[in-house]
């Protein structure tokens, strides 16, 4: 499984979540800019950023719009289960 961080460049909610990843030492596998690939945002149908979304393969298991601390380190923990 991987953790995929779905942004745009200059989202200031995406810089916000950024830096609260950072600040827990969570690293996504991927990063996709939204405006150059609308694959995944469009498969779970989601008009917001950021969207961090735990992956199996080409497989949305689950996602968190928005910046949202205990849900997010969920996620995280979840990939490594």
């Amino acid at each position: 499984m991987e953790i995929v961080k779905l942004e745009k460049p200059n989202c200031p909610k995406c810089l916000v979540l950024e830096s609260m990843l950072d600040n827990f030492g969570l690293v996504p596998d991927r990063k996709v800019n939204t405006d150059e690939d609308r694959t995944i945002i469009d498969e779970i149908g989601v008009t917001s950023l950021p969207v961090t979304v735990l992956m199996d393969g080409d497989k949305v298991v689950d996602y968190v719009i928005d910046v949202k601390p205990p849900q997010i380190q969920a996620l995280f923990e979840r990939k490594g289960e």
